[in-house]
């Protein structure tokens, strides 16, 4: 063997991480609305922390975890579509044992940077620099499917035809029985408080959050009827964590 390949063979297994380059630069989308946060990224490490996934959701944060850890099994194969503040991810990692296999996809450079250390000690985990939308996993000349994907507030932070084009993607990459988590805004109710307070300020720094909380999420899933949904909603309807899965 080459010293080179050793030298690789080492980082992998040091970092229990492997991060590819991604050749479609990074989304313009996220370039022009998360430049500070995602691409710049001074601020994602005081950020990165359970306290402050907890503010960010009005005290609702364990709760949400909680409630995605409960579709969390030993041995599964699953993919995580970009990063989020706090410890679940490290937390899905452990959850599936060192049979399992924790794929993450994140867009960001300096997001994937924080992954593969968020991650180190996780051997089942690997992360991929990529957009979703044309991820295509392959393992020798057989493509990857996933028991579990999960879209962990990701929906708010792209335009309504990049929601639709990724969901498609996320089915094509779920194998049978599987299921698609999201974690994001939903319809609030009514009478919740926060509802327009959330979406003003939305407007300003999520502009494509608003189209979850007054349409829905079912509007940007392809022939919805066609799956079995099962949501929790959080804090009058302000947050959700719906599964679907394809009717047999």
């Amino acid at each position: 063997m080459s010293d080179d390949n050793k030298k690789s063979e080492n980082e992998i297994n040091s970092n229990c991480v492997v991060a590819v380059p991604n050749p479609l630069g990074i989304p313009a989308y996220l370039s022009s609305v998360y430049d500070k946060i995602y691409i710049k990224g001074r601020l994602a490490k005081y950020l990165d922390t359970d306290r402050f996934a907890n503010i960010s959701t009005f005290g609702q944060y364990e709760k949400i975890k909680q409630s995605v850890l409960q579709e969390v099994k030993e041995m599964q194969n699953i993919l995580w579509i970009g990063n989020a503040w706090g410890n679940l991810m490290r937390e899905i990692a452990q959850g599936i044992g060192l049979q399992g296999s924790f794929d993450v996809v994140e867009a960001a450079p300096r997001q994937t940077a924080r992954l593969k250390e968020k991650l180190k000690d996780c051997s089942n985990s690997k992360v991929m620099l990529d957009d979703i939308e044309f991820y295509y996993p392959k393992k020798s000349r057989k493509r990857v499917k996933y028991d579990l994907v999960i879209a962990y507030f990701l929906l708010h932070e792209m335009p309504d035809r990049k929601k639709k084009r990724v969901i498609e993607s996320l089915i094509s990459l779920t194998t049978r029985s599987g299921k698609i988590m999201f974690v994001d805004y939903d319809k609030p109710a009514k009478s919740n408080l926060l509802k327009y307070p959330v979406i003003w300020a939305n407007r300003i720094i999520e502009p494509f959050a608003e189209s979850l909380m007054t349409d829905g999420l079912e509007k940007f899933v392809p022939e919805p009827e066609k799956y079995i949904w099962e949501k929790v909603n959080f804090l009058d309807g302000l947050y959700q964590r719906t599964t679907i899965k394809r009717k047999r």
